[in-house]
């Protein structure tokens, strides 16, 4: 085994860096397979919502299993797409962001 300067035995990652970006389970797993041998994760969270947590799926079915795709929008993330398939012209959507209302 590779030994530091100052003695002690070098982890198999040691020195590698990783940024972790991930909000599902995997990606927090990969991290942890990584950090585990002595890479240095850095954890990024939403700047938003912060640290984001998952539960799974509320119905479990034996024959089509669900998953989660991706996280939870943020709050208004989807307002203005919706509001145009809803039917509102681009000036309608710009007076009520102006009234802040999305």
């Amino acid at each position: 085994m590779v030994e530091s300067k100052t003695g002690r035995p070098l982890l198999p990652v040691a020195g590698i860096r990783i940024l972790d970006l991930g909000t599902m389970t995997p990606g927090k797993y990969c991290t942890f397979l990584l950090g585990d041998p002595g890479a240095e994760v850095i954890r990024v969270e939403r700047p938003t919502a912060g640290k984001m947590k998952q539960v799974g799926t509320p119905l479990k079915f034996s024959e089509t299993p669900g998953h989660i795709r991706s996280q939870a929008p943020s709050i208004g993330q989807d307002s203005e797409s919706i509001l145009q398939q809803l039917g509102y012209n681009e000036e309608a959507i710009e007076t009520l962001r102006c009234a802040h209302a999305i």
